[in-house]
């Protein structure tokens, strides 16, 4: 019995000392979001060689990367949940809006929950009025936020992920007809 005990605390402090620093999410991070030192935490875990994980010393090369797809706290962090934002998933689509400033928060990022807003303007002769939804507007992801170019006069282009079927309405706006609410909540 001795013998067993002993063989036990020789096996199990061995597999303790294989044990690796790693990052996780300590909090939710939103597809296109760019991930900070708040986003992740250092933990010790031993694993197969095949689970993606990525260790602690490499901490500031992950930082400033935006997250392909939604990440939730817990998570161990793995190469391949960085770079560019995934495709949309079911149900889901990804539509680019031009907003003049004064219609969106200046200090709007990737990873920020917002609401579309349609501007109400008179409907002309042969068009027909936005259908807006009981919230006022359409609930949306920020992806990226593009800063006017040279050549662009003002505003900047709000790439949001959002339901397929707001995507359409969105998409379907007039230049300059909807304004962009801060919300709370990270991602949906």
């Amino acid at each position: 019995m001795v013998v067993s005990c002993v063989a036990g605390v020789v096996v199990l402090s061995q597999q303790l000392s294989e044990r690796h620093p790693v990052l996780v999410l300590a909090r939710p991070v939103t597809a296109g979001q760019v991930l900070s030192a708040a986003d992740v935490a250092q933990v010790m875990v031993a694993a197969d060689a095949g689970v993606a994980m990525v260790g602690a010393e490499r901490l500031g090369e992950m930082l400033g990367r935006p997250a392909a797809l939604d990440l939730r706290p817990g998570m161990l962090l793995g190469e391949e949940l960085l770079g560019l934002a995934e495709a949309p998933a079911a149900g889901e689509a990804v539509v680019a809006l031009a907003v003049e400033p004064g219609r969106y928060p200046p200090h709007l990022q990737a990873g920020s929950s917002v609401l579309v807003v349609p501007v109400s303007s008179p409907v002309m002769p042969g068009q027909t009025a936005v259908p807006v939804p009981p919230e006022g507007g359409w609930q949306a992801v920020v992806l990226a936020v593009s800063a006017p170019g040279a050549d662009q006069l003002g505003g900047s282009v709000l790439t949001l992920r959002l339901t397929g079927t707001a995507a359409r309405v969105v998409a379907a706006l007039p230049a300059d007809a909807a304004s962009v609410v801060l919300v709370s909540g990270r991602g949906r």
